[in-house]
């Protein structure tokens, strides 16, 4: 399996997600929630911003 970085649109889970792009406008697939997480915290997050922005890993079958 292969997963997704995404969050509520405007913080609001109704809203539906919105997905982490690459520079090409691509959704960016890690290999494990654990590559996905280390690139948030490579990129200024914390664990806990993470939980508090609702950021979730979606599971993707290529």
């Amino acid at each position: 399996m292969s997963y997704l970085i995404k969050r509520p649109i405007g913080g609001i889970s109704l809203n539906g997600g919105e997905y982490l792009l690459d520079d090409d406008g691509n959704e960016m697939i890690f290999d494990t929630v654990s590559q996905a997480i280390a690139f948030l915290i490579q990129n200024g997050y914390d664990e806990e911003s993470i939980a508090a922005e609702g950021i979730e890993f979606e599971e993707v079958k290529l």
